[in-house]
């Protein structure tokens, strides 16, 4: 038995969470007694840039960051590692052997808290609440960390925040983690220290696929359409059909026309009917996971209170694995059109023909509406009139061009 595992036994069963301090003690000295250590970073693919600078931001921390970067690069996993090194008993490394380091590696820590938003977007009274919660002192570490997931969703309720970063007590840090700095989130980004994260190489892709026990060939395959994004790798390889949507996307500025609304029309079914296929495979496994639990109810093993939490984490599943799969498709679509100004670069599953079809200009004017409707796609939970509205103005570029 791997003395990682022998310390959180000895803590957990001789104490269990119960009285977190008494636990510490216990499993700080089986832990050196048996010499373990991990790395808090271990869940991080790449990003070694980001690590150091993480690394050395907790050696003289503030109260507030901001972790960005697009979907799948590891936010989560680089907030987590950086949580542990705030938290750290060994000074501000992390050592990865100490009891807080492996409670926040284990997702047990008391002082470490990992909030998400509960409906599809963040609340003000959720986002109210993460103000008490800043209120608290830590229990056992020298800090209370508090980690905000997806909070590029909050719009409206980012405004509720402000007055507790700005005025929070010297032992809370928070660590927002966002895709990018919405107009909202623009004050609340003014007072954090912003650590971006980019999307992987395909190399990166390539090796974490690799280690998941997907075939070299088939990880360079999805490598190449993935966007840099693992999560999205990671789907691409459970999912079939994934490579397919994902060419529809690419095919859509080939295939778009001047004064065609009902090829406007064709066209929104075909990449909102791909997005409903998506999330019927991620409902697929739900149903699994809903019948494991049911049979557990039976058992006695489970309650009812862990049934609604199981609805309601799937509700947020599949509303994130839609928004995901928008705006992974949107931005296939702008790279369709990036690649239109840059001859001899051929579409996959799109257009061979290297000839732009359109002036530099139009192309960038295209790529900011697609991503200005990606932005959005948080505030306006109406998928069919923002896709349609963006090929209807996509259309009216390409006329002016005619």
């Amino acid at each position: 038995m791997k003395s990682a595992v022998r310390s959180r036994i000895a803590s957990r069963v001789l104490w269990g969470d119960k009285y977190p301090a008494i636990s510490q003690c216990i499993g700080g000295l089986v832990a050196d007694l048996f010499g373990t250590s991990r790395n808090p970073f271990g869940n991080v693919v790449g990003q070694r840039s980001v690590i150091e600078q993480l690394k050395k931001l907790a050696a003289s921390p503030v109260h507030a960051y901001m972790i960005l970067g697009m979907e799948g690069v590891g936010k989560l996993a680089a907030a987590e590692g950086f949580a542990a090194t705030l938290v750290c008993e060994d000074g501000d490394k992390p050592c990865g052997s100490c009891w807080n380091c492996e409670a926040v590696m284990d997702g047990r820590h008391p002082d470490v808290n990992v909030f998400s938003h509960e409906g599809p977007s963040w609340s003000v009274e959720q986002t109210r609440d993460i103000g008490t919660w800043s209120l608290r002192s830590p229990s056992i570490a020298k800090r209370r960390v508090l980690v905000l997931r997806d909070f590029h969703t909050a719009e409206g309720a980012a405004p509720a925040l402000l007055k507790s970063l700005e005025e929070p007590p010297q032992s809370t840090v928070f660590i927002v983690i966002a895709n990018s700095v919405t107009s909202p989130l623009r004050t609340i980004a003014s007072r954090c220290v912003i650590v971006r994260m980019e999307p992987l190489s395909q190399q990166e892709l390539v090796s974490a696929l690799v280690a998941d026990g997907v075939a070299e060939d088939s990880a360079h395959n999805v490598a190449l359409v993935a966007g840099g994004s693992l999560s999205r790798a990671r789907r691409l390889v459970s999912d079939p059909e994934s490579l397919s949507r994902s060419n529809l996307w690419r095919s859509i500025p080939d295939r778009l026309e001047a004064k065609n609304g009902a090829l406007v029309i064709d066209l929104t079914k075909e990449v909102l009917d791909s997005v409903e296929r998506a999330v019927s495979v991620v409902e697929g496994r739900q149903a699994d996971e809903t019948k494991a639990l049911a049979e557990a109810r039976r058992q006695k093993s489970a309650s009812k209170t862990d049934e609604t939490e199981l609805e309601k984490a799937h509700k947020r599943q599949r509303r994130k694995i839609k928004t995901d799969e928008l705006r992974m498709g949107l931005s296939m679509m702008a790279n369709r059109y990036l690649e239109q100004i840059r001859p001899g670069i051929e579409a996959s599953g799109g257009s061979s023909d290297p000839r732009p079809r359109l002036g530099g200009a139009a192309v960038v004017r295209s790529v900011e509406l697609i991503r200005e409707t990606s932005d959005s796609l948080f505030r306006n939970p109406v998928e069919p009139l923002a896709i349609q509205a963006l090929l209807i103005r996509l259309a009216d570029i390409l006329e002016d061009c005619t």
